[in-house]
């Protein structure tokens, strides 16, 4: 009987696996309308595919579905807290309600999530220069704003933010 369940279990990742794939293939040749169905049948088989979540919550995102999308986000953090893209995509969809401390939390929370996290570190910058642009180079702004946790964000995160800060305030004052 236990192998049974097991049988139909691999039977059911191995389904939806082929559906999520499927999707990948459709949303990266520009089919979006089709790799939504194709994820939404992949939720239907495992609701909790934390990815299908992320990836149906950024086609929908596209369309303008901002509460839609941000409850598939949201519902993919609980279910993979350390998964730093719906964390980011989630930041994008209050950084388009206008709700920006919200928005650079989830920002934060995605570096921390993931470091290396370039879409992350990007709109990070870009919401903190939103937020007040000549405070991110004062001292005080810099312990204000990038202080994530009582043991800060890890040295790769700070180098990497604190380039792309320095970078874009160049550009900025160049011209």
């Amino acid at each position: 009987m236990v192998r049974f369940v097991s049988n139909q279990h691999e039977h059911f990742s191995q389904d939806a696996a082929r559906h999520y794939n499927r999707a990948l293939e459709l949303a990266s040749s520009g089919h979006h309308a089709d790799a939504e169905v194709e994820l939404r049948h992949t939720l239907e088989i495992r609701p909790d595919h934390a990815p299908a979540l992320n990836n149906l919550g950024l086609l929908l995102l596209k369309r303008g579905a901002n509460e839609e999308a941000s409850s598939l986000f949201n519902k993919a953090i609980r279910l993979r807290p350390g998964y730093a893209r719906p964390h980011n995509n989630l930041g994008v969809v209050y950084l388009r309600q206008g709700r920006l401390d919200w928005a650079i939390a989830q920002f934060k929370l995605a570096l921390l999530a993931d470091p290396a996290s370039q879409p992350a570190g990007r709109n990070l910058t870009s919401a903190l220069a939103k937020l007040d642009p000549l405070a991110l180079f004062s001292q005080q702004g810099y312990q204000q704003r990038w202080i994530m946790a009582p043991g800060g964000p890890t040295t790769a995160a700070q180098n990497f933010l604190t380039a792309r800060i320095w970078s874009w305030f160049c550009r900025i004052f160049r011209r």
